[in-house]
C-alpha cells in the first residue's frame, strides 16, 4: 500500500474541475464511496492482483494502482499515489512469469501529482498524444490489463494477434467502451489505433531494401 508521504492535497478545487479531470484525463468517473458518505466522491486507478508463493505458502495480494478523493463541502481535493514497488509484485507474481520485469514502479504506476498538473496547466490528456505519436511509446508499459508489465511494442507486435483485434474491434461489435475504461488501456487502445492507420517503417524499410547487385562474370 501506498504510504502518507505519497498523498498530495490540493484545496478550493470546483468539482466540475475534479469530474473533468477524472473523465479526460484517468478515463474514468466519480463515485459516491461504498460508506455512503454524501460528502465524499472518489476515484480508484486500477489495481494490480499478484500471486505470491514463499516458504510459509501461498498468498494472493492487492496492489493499489492509486486513487483520488473529493471532499465536496470543503473542496478538497486528495490524491493518493499507488504502491511504490510495483516492479516486484510483478517479479513475485508467480502466475505471469512472461512480463518484463525490467520496468520500474514509476513506469507501471500513473503519478496522478502530475496528472494533475497537467490537468491545470491544460495539457492534452496522456492518451492524446499516444494518438499523435504512437511511435514514441514503443517502450511504454501497460499499467492495467492482462499484459500488464509488458512493452506497447511487444503486445502489438504485427497487430494481427488476437487481443489488439478483440481491443480494436469494440465499436463495430456495440461495445464502444472496450479498451477505455482506465487510463493506461486507453493508451493502449490508442496506440494500436495509430499503429494500425500508419504504415510500419520498419517493415517498409525492409521491403523497400534493394537487393545486393549480382556479381559480374
Amino acid at each position: 500500500m501506498a504510504d502518507a508521504s505519497s498523498s498530495h492535497t490540493i484545496k478550493d478545487v470546483e468539482r466540475s474541475e475534479v469530474e473533468e479531470f477524472v473523465q479526460e484525463h484517468l478515463c474514468g468517473t466519480l463515485d459516491a464511496p461504498k460508506t455512503g458518505n454524501k460528502n465524499l466522491l472518489v476515484f480508484h486507478m486500477p489495481k494490480f492482483h499478484s500471486h505470491v508463493k514463499c516458504a510459509s505458502g501461498k498468498f494472493d495480494q492487492t496492489h493499489s494502482g492509486g486513487s483520488l478523493k473529493y471532499y465536496i463541502k470543503t473542496k478538497t481535493l486528495v490524491l493518493q499515489q499507488g504502491y511504490h514497488n510495483m516492479e516486484h509484485a510483478l517479479l513475485m507474481d508467480r502466475l505471469h512469469p512472461h512480463r518484463d520485469t525490467s520496468a520500474s514502479s514509476d513506469e507501471l504506476v500513473f503519478n496522478l501529482r502530475q496528472l494533475w498538473e497537467a490537468y491545470s496547466n491544460q495539457e492534452q490528456p496522456m492518451w492524446r498524444d499516444v494518438r499523435e505519436r504512437p511511435r514514441s511509446y514503443d517502450g511504454s508499459y501497460l499499467a492495467s490489463g492482462k499484459h500488464r508489465g509488458e512493452t506497447f511494442k511487444s503486445v502489438y507486435g504485427g497487430g494481427n494477434n488476437k487481443y489488439v483485434k478483440w481491443l480494436t474491434s469494440g465499436e463495430a461489435e456495440g461495445d464502444p467502451s472496450r479498451g477505455k475504461t482506465s487510463l493506461g488501456m486507453r493508451m493502449f487502445y490508442e496506440y494500436c489505433l495509430a499503429r494500425q492507420s500508419q504504415p510500419d517503417n520498419d517493415a517498409t524499410a525492409k521491403r523497400c531494401k534493394k537487393r545486393p547487385a549480382a556479381a559480374m562474370e
